[in-house]
C-alpha cells in the first residue's frame, strides 16, 4: 500500500516537536509563542524513517561512530567530540554576534547550539566527564559573550535568586547557592576532567542544581529593557542544566535527594516561560513520581536526615504538590498526586514548621521574623491550590455520582455541606492575611535597606497570593456552572446572573493586578501571566455571546472592554494586567475558543519605555502615611511657597472656617489658622443642611456654608476663593468671594470681595502676562444630569469685576456633577482637573487638556485618572482633588476620600460606613512630559522619595485653640475661653440648642481626628441655675448628634439621640446624687459605634465613681451620603428667656 505524503509542518514545531495544524501564513502554535512561522523542509511519506535520518529534525547531527575494539577510547571521543568550528557550536563561536545587549541570538538559536552536547542520540559518543567538560566550557562562553563580567552575572543571578525567587519558592539553601556558585567559573573548570574521582557525580548535580536555579530566576523579568539578554540567560542556564544532568542522571535517580527534585522544577519553570508546556508539565511530574518514591508524603521518610535536607525536602514538596494541582485546575491536566491516592494515611503534610531557617547566618536585610513570615505566605498559597483542588474534585465525583444514579442535590446533604462550607472557607482566606502581606508597604524592618527589600519580597507573595485566589474563583465557578453545581455556591443558574458573576470576578482580578508593584507581577513570570489570561479569555467569552445585550453594557461599564483591547490602564499603585502582558511580549491566541470576534482577539505589543512602580524606584524611600489631614477636612487645595505646603479644606456650617494646614515634607501637617476667623467677615447665620435626594435612588445630607476653597499666591499675597452656600431654598443664597492676605501665619486675612457668578467650586488661574481667569461650575439644574458645566472669565482679583463674558469651556468626561476645575499650565498645554461622579461612591477625577486657555479641551481618553468607584479600595469616595509640585518639580494629588469601615451591618449595601466623613488624603503622580498625568491610587501607607527639606528648621507650631470650632456664626461674648486646652471653659447658655437649623447655638467642639478615640469634659453642677441642660455631644449636624446632658431641674443625667430616623430618643439616664459636686462625660469611639458614659464625683468621695454606660450608636446610624463629619463638643442651653448664669466645664479634652 502506497504511503501517504504527511501534512506539512513548520519548522519551529517540527523542532519542538508538537503537531502543527499547518495553517498558512502562521500556525496556530507559532502566532501564540510569537515565533516566526517557516515552511523550508519537504515533505516526506509517513512511516519509519531510514536510519540515516533517525536524528531528531531541526537539530545538528554528530556521526555515531560504532564500537570497536580496536579503537582506543581517547581516539573515539577526539574524533567525535565536537570543537568550537563545528555546526553544532557555530551560534556560539562567532564572538561578535555577542558583542551589543541588543545582538543576542534568539532563544532558539541560542537553546539548540548549547543543549547539542545532552542530545542523547549524540550522547553515546561521548565519555561522562568528557561533556561535563564541554557543557561547563559552553556555559562560560556563552555568559561571557553577554558583554558582563562572569562573576558579575553570577552575583545579579544570586541576588535575584534572593529576591524574586525565595518568597515564593524556599526551596534551595543560600549559603550552599553561594558556595556552589564558584563551580560555574573556569578556574572550577577542572573539577569536571576525566582524572577527578568519584566525587564527580556530586559536582555535576551541584552544576545542575545551581544553573537549573538561575535558568528559573532569569525567565522572571525584571524592569531592564534587555530583554534579550533574559532569554539568552534563560536558554544558556536550562541547556546547560540540562546537560549536565545528562551525564549523572543515573547516578542522581539512585541518591536522588531535595537537589535532585529542585533541579527538575526549576527546569520545568524554565521550559514553561520559553512556551514548551508540554516538556514543563512531563519534567514536573517526573520530579513529583521522584518525590513519591523518595515516600515525602511519609514523616518517617525524614528520619534520619540532617535538619537543612529535612527543611529543603518539606518544602519542595509542598511546591511540587501546589504545582501539580496547579496543572490540574488551570490546564486540565491529570492529577497526579492526591492523599486519596494513597493506601496510607499521608502523615507529612504541608504545614507551617519553625524548625529550620534557611537564612541562617545570611548577611544582608534580614531579620529573625522575616523567613517565618515569608513561610507564611508560603504555605496560605498552598492553602489557597489545596481548598481549592478538593473542591473541584468533589464537584467531580458528585457531579458523576448524580449522572449515575440520577439523583436532585439536596442541601441537607453532608458531602454537599462540606463543599459549601468549603467554598465559604475559600473566600475568606485573604481575609486572614497577616498584616504583611495585607499592605506590604505598612512593614517595617527597622532599617531603611531592610525594610525596601523585604517590602519588595512581601510584594511578589502577594501578588501570587490574591492574583491565585481571584483565579480560583473564576475556575471554581467555570466548573460548578459546567458541572450544574451553581447552587452549591450559593448562586442561581440563570446564565445572565453567572456571567455578571464571571464580570466581577474578572474585574475584580484586574482591579488586584493594577494595584500590584509592577516588578511583583513581573517576579511571578508565565504562571502570573496565564491566570490574568484566563481571565481575560473569559471575558471574551462573554462579551461574544452577550454583544447586543444589557449584559455586554454592563460588562462595559467594569471597563472589560478598555481590558480586552488592551486599553485598561487605570492609574493606580501598579501597572495594569494588560500592561504586564504587553511588557513581557506574551501573545496568547484565542483561537481555540469557538466564535470569539476578531476585533477582541488578545493581542499585546511591547511597550517602547519600561514601566516602573512609584514604591520600587531606585532611591531613597519614606513611608507616607495617610489621611494627611484626618477627620472633618474635605476638598483639600493646595500651594507651595518657600519650601511649604499650604493646605486648605471645607469648614461648612462651622467658623472658624477654612482650616489651613502646613507641612515641608507632606507627613507631619500643623493647623496654623483659619482664613475665616472673624465672625463679622462673613456670615454663616443661614449654613444649614437638608436631606436631598439623589438620582442613585439614594439620599444625601446637603450642606451649607463654606466649601470647595482654592488657595493660591502670587506676587507675595495668598489667595483664597470659595463659595459661602446659604439655605437650600430657591432661589439658593450663593455666594463666592476672594480673601487674601501677606502673611499666612498672622492669619490677616481681608474682608471677602464677592464674585457674581451662579455657580459653585471657584478656582483662579494667574497667567505669565499678568491676566488672571476664573473657572467654576455653572450650575444648570439640580435635579437631573448633566447639572453643571464648567465656565471660565477673566477676573479682577482686587475688586472681583468680570473683565470677559462667561464661556463654557468643558462638560467634562462623564458630564454628571462636574465640579471642582482647576488649570494648570505645562510647556505649550492648559490642563484642566475637574471632579466627576458626584462626591460618593462614583467620585473620580477627569482631566483634559488644551493648547488654548479658552479652549477647545480634549479628553483624556484614559479617564478617570483617579478613581475608587467599582473597587473594594479601603479609601473610597476618592476625587475634588488637586496636582501639585513639590521643590524637586516632582508631582502629587491631594483628594478628598473616606475610609470604609462598613463590613455587612444593616445598611451596608446601600451606605458606605465611613465615621469621619471626607478626609484628605496623598498619593504620588508621575506625569512624562508632553504627556498625561498617572495618578496612583491613594494607599493608609506608602513608600515614595521624601520631599528634600533644609537642615535645622524649626517645628511648625500650631497656634493656641485654632482648632476650637462653634457652629455657624457665633456670639463670641458667651464664651469665655483662655489658652490651654484642658483650662476651664466659660459658657453662657443660648435658647437655640444643637437641633436648631440655623442661627447659632451655645456649643464648643473639635473636630474627631481618629477611628479610635475619646473626649470628656468635667461639669461644675454646684451652682446651676433650674431649666439649664449642659454636658457634652457627638455632633455632625443639627439632624444629627448624641448628647450626654445634665438636666439641672431634674438632676438627671441622659443620653439621647437624635438622627434621620429618630429625633431626641432617650438612649439611658443616670440619677444625680444631692452630694455630687461635678458630672464627668466621657464619649468613646472605635471604627463600629461610639459609646456614652457618665459618672458623678462629690468631695466626700476619695475618687470619683465607677463609668456608667448610658447608651452606644453604631456607626450606621450617624452617617449617610454626607459632606461634614464629627465633632466633639461642650454645650449649654436653656429654657429661659432671661439671661441665663455661667456654666463652667473643666477639662475638656479631646
Amino acid at each position: 500500500m502506497r504511503a501517504r505524503l504527511a501534512r506539512q509542518a513548520c519548522e519551529p514545531c517540527r523542532r519542538r516537536k508538537i503537531r502543527c495544524d499547518a495553517q498558512r501564513p502562521g500556525c496556530g502554535h507559532c502566532q501564540a509563542s510569537d515565533v516566526p512561522c517557516e515552511y523550508s523542509s519537504q515533505r516526506r511519506k509517513r512511516g519509519p524513517k531510514p536510519r540515516s535520518l533517525l536524528a531528531t529534525d531541526g537539530e545538528s547531527t554528530l556521526p555515531i561512530v560504532p564500537e570497536s575494539p580496536s579503537q582506543p577510547i581517547g581516539t573515539r571521543q577526539q574524533a567525535q567530540s565536537p570543537t568550537d568550528d563545528s555546526p553544532a557550536f557555530s551560534s556560539l563561536s562567532s564572538a561578535d554576534r555577542l558583542t551589543h545587549p541588543t545582538q543576542v541570538p534568539s532563544p532558539v538559536e541560542t537553546f539548540h547550539s548549547l543543549a547539542d552536547v545532552s542530545t542523547p542520540g549524540i550522547a553515546l559518543a561521548y565519555e561522562p566527564h568528557d561533556r561535563a567538560q564541554q557543557v561547563h566550557q559552553n556555559l562560560a562562553t556563552t555568559l561571557e559573550g553577554l558583554m558582563r563580567p562572569l562573576e558579575e552575572t553570577i552575583n545579579a543571578c544570586i541576588d535575584k535568586c534572593m529576591l524574586s525567587l525565595f518568597p515564593t519558592l524556599p526551596i534551595f539553601h543560600p549559603a550552599t547557592l553561594k558556595q556552589n556558585s564558584r563551580l560555574l567559573l573556569r578556574s572550577s573548570q577542572h573539577l569536571f576532567e576525566a582524572t577527578v574521582d568519584s566525587t564527580r557525580p556530586h559536582v555535576m548535580r551541584e552544576f545542575a542544581h545551581l544553573t537549573a536555579l538561575f535558568a528559573a530566576v532569569s525567565c522572571r523579568r525584571t524592569q531592564s529593557p534587555e530583554v534579550g539578554r533574559n532569554e539568552a540567560l534563560t536558554t544558556a542556564f536550562l541547556a546547560a542544566t540540562r546537560g549536565m544532568m545528562a551525564c549523572c542522571e543515573d547516578w542522581d535517580i539512585g541518591r536522588a535527594d531535595s537537589s535532585s527534585l529542585v533541579i527538575r522544577v526549576c527546569q520545568s519553570t524554565a521550559l514553561h516561560h520559553l512556551g514548551k508546556t508540554r516538556s514543563s508539565w512531563l519534567l514536573l511530574g517526573e520530579a513529583l513520581r521522584l518525590a513519591m518514591d523518595m515516600r515525602l508524603f511519609d514523616e518517617r521518610s525524614y528520619l534520619g536526615l540532617d535538619s537543612l535536607e529535612s527543611k529543603l525536602r518539606r518544602n519542595i514538596w509542598g511546591m511540587l504538590c501546589t504545582s501539580d494541582m496547579s496543572a490540574s485546575v488551570l490546564n486540565n491536566r491529570p492529577l497526579s498526586y492526591h492523599e486519596i491516592y494513597l493506601d496510607d494515611v499521608e502523615t507529612a503534610p504541608v504545614e507551617l514548621r519553625n524548625d529550620f531557617s534557611l537564612l541562617t547566618g545570611e548577611l544582608g536585610p534580614f531579620d529573625s521574623q522575616y523567613e517565618m513570615k515569608l513561610y507564611e505566605g508560603f504555605y496560605m498559597c498552598q492553602k489557597l491550590w489545596k481548598t481549592a483542588t478538593n473542591m473541584l474534585l468533589n464537584m467531580t465525583i458528585l457531579s458523576r455520582t448524580r449522572k449515575a444514579s440520577d439523583f436532585e442535590i439536596s442541601f441537607q446533604d453532608a458531602s454537599h455541606l462540606g463543599i459549601m462550607q468549603s467554598y465559604v472557607d475559600f473566600c475568606g482566606i485573604l481575609d486572614s492575611l497577616p498584616d504583611w502581606l495585607h499592605n506590604p508597604d505598612n512593614h517595617n524592618a527597622g532599617g531603611e535597606e531592610a525594610t525596601v527589600y523585604q517590602r519588595r519580597a512581601f510584594w511578589n507573595q502577594r501578588a501570587d497570593i490574591v492574583v491565585t485566589f481571584h483565579c480560583l474563583r473564576l475556575t471554581l465557578l467555570q466548573r460548578a456552572i459546567q458541572k450544574d453545581l451553581c447552587s452549591l455556591l450559593g448562586l442561581t443558574d440563570h446564565p445572565d446572573m453567572l456571567a455578571l458573576q464571571k464580570v466581577e470576578i474578572a474585574s475584580n482580578l484586574a482591579s488586584a493586578a493594577t494595584n500590584m508593584p509592577f516588578e511583583a507581577l513581573q517576579a511571578n513570570g508565565e504562571p502570573l501571566v496565564e491566570k490574568l489570561r484566563r481571565a481575560g479569555v473569559s471575558l471574551l467569552e462573554i462579551t461574544h455571546q452577550n454583544w447586543r445585550s444589557e449584559l455586554y453594557l454592563s460588562a462595559d461599564n467594569k471597563n472589560v472592554v478598555h481590558l480586552l483591547n488592551g486599553e485598561f490602564s487605570h492609574p493606580t499603585n501598579g501597572s495594569s494586567p494588560i500592561r504586564l502582558l504587553r511588557n513581557l511580549h506574551y501573545k496568547p491566541s484565542c483561537r481555540f475558543i469557538s466564535g470569539v470576534k476578531p476585533s477582541l482577539a488578545l493581542t499585546f505589543h511591547p511597550l517602547t519605555t519600561p514601566y516602573t512602580h512609584y514604591t520600587m524606584s531606585i532611591g531613597q524611600l519614606v513611608e507616607y502615611s495617610n489621611p494627611i489631614v484626618p477627620g472633618f477636612n474635605p476638598d483639600p487645595s493646595i500651594v507651595f511657597v518657600d519650601g511649604i505646603f499650604y493646605l486648605a479644606t471645607s469648614s461648612f456650617h462651622v467658623f472658624p472656617g477654612l482650616p489651613i494646614y502646613a507641612s515641608r515634607d507632606l507627613k507631619r501637617w500643623t493647623h496654623i489658622g483659619n482664613a475665616v476667623n472673624r465672625p463679622e467677615q462673613l456670615d454663616l447665620s443661614k449654613g444649614s443642611m437638608v436631606k436631598v435626594p439623589l438620582d442613585t435612588g439614594h439620599f444625601m445630607i446637603g450642606a451649607g456654608g463654606l466649601f470647595a476653597p482654592t488657595i493660591r499666591y502670587h506676587n507675595g499675597k495668598f489667595y483664597i476663593i470659595c463659595t459661602n452656600f446659604g439655605e437650600f431654598k430657591e432661589p439658593f443664597e450663593v455666594q463666592n468671594f476672594i480673601i487674601s492676605c501677606t502673611d499666612i501665619w498672622a492669619g490677616n486675612w481681608s474682608d471677602p470681595v464677592n464674585v457674581d457668578f451662579k455657580g459653585i467650586d471657584p478656582s483662579l488661574y494667574f497667567e505669565d502676562d499678568g491676566r488672571v481667569y476664573f473657572q467654576g461650575c455653572f450650575m444648570i439644574y439640580r435635579t437631573k444630569q448633566p447639572t453643571c458645566t464648567i465656565k471660565q472669565f477673566e477676573i479682577d482679583v482686587e475688586t472681583g469685576k468680570h473683565l470677559t463674558e462667561e464661556r463654557e469651556i468643558w462638560g467634562g468626561h462623564a458630564q454628571y456633577d462636574t465640579e471642582g476645575p482647576h488649570i494648570y499650565k505645562i510647556g505649550k498645554w492648559y490642563y484642566l482637573l475637574v471632579a466627576e461622579g458626584g462626591t460618593f461612591e462614583h467620585h473620580m477625577l477627569c482631566i483634559s487638556r488644551s493648547e488654548n486657555i479658552w479652549g477647545p479641551y480634549e479628553d483624556y481618553e484614559q479617564n478617570p485618572i483617579m478613581t475608587a468607584d467599582g473597587t473594594g479600595e479601603y479609601i473610597q469616595n476618592i476625587g475634588h482633588g488637586e496636582l501639585f509640585q513639590d521643590g524637586e518639580g516632582h508631582w502629587w494629588v491631594v483628594g478628598l476620600g473616606v475610609r470604609n469601615e462598613n463590613e455587612g451591618e444593616p445598611l451596608g449595601k446601600d451606605n458606605f460606613v465611613a465615621p469621619l466623613g471626607r478626609e484628605s488624603f496623598l498619593a504620588p503622580v508621575e506625569w512624562p512630559e508632553g504627556g498625561w498625568p498617572k495618578v496612583f491610587q491613594p494607599k493608609i501607607k506608602f513608600s515614595a522619595r521624601p520631599v528634600k527639606t533644609a537642615e535645622g528648621l524649626p517645628e511648625l507650631v500650631a497656634p493656641a485653640n485654632v482648632d476650637n470650632l462653634y457652629i455657624r456664626t457665633p456670639d463670641l461674648s458667651k464664651y469665655k475661653v483662655p489658652q490651654g486646652r484642658t483650662s476651664p471653659i466659660t459658657l453662657y447658655p443660648s435658647i437655640t440648642n444643637l437641633s436648631a437649623p440655623t442661627e447659632t447655638s451655645t456649643f464648643l467642639g473639635r473636630r474627631q481626628l481618629s477611628l479610635n478615640a475619646s473626649s470628656t469634659a468635667s461639669l461644675e453642677i454646684s451652682s446651676l441655675e433650674n431649666g439649664i441642660e449642659a454636658g457634652l455631644t457627638l455632633y455632625k449636624d443639627h439632624l444629627r448628634h448624641v448628647s450626654l446632658n445634665f438636666e439641672s431641674t431634674s438632676k438627671m443625667v441622659t443620653c439621647r439621640l437624635t438622627n434621620l430616623e429618630k429625633d431626641n430618643k432617650l438612649l439611658g439616664e443616670m440619677v444625680v446624687g444631692a452630694e455630687a459636686q461635678r458630672v464627668e462625660f466621657k464619649i468613646q469611639a472605635d471604627p463600629k459605634k461610639w459609646t456614652f458614659s457618665a459618672r458623678t464625683v462629690s468631695e466626700a468621695e476619695s475618687k470619683a465613681a465607677q463609668w456608667v454606660e448610658l447608651g452606644a450608636v453604631e456607626a450606621w446610624k450617624m452617617v449617610a451620603r454626607e459632606m461634614t463629619g464629627p465633632l466633639f463638643g461642650v454645650f449649654a442651653h436653656t429654657s429661659q428667656e432671661r439671661e441665663a448664669a455661667p456654666v463652667h466645664f473643666k477639662d475638656f479634652v479631646t
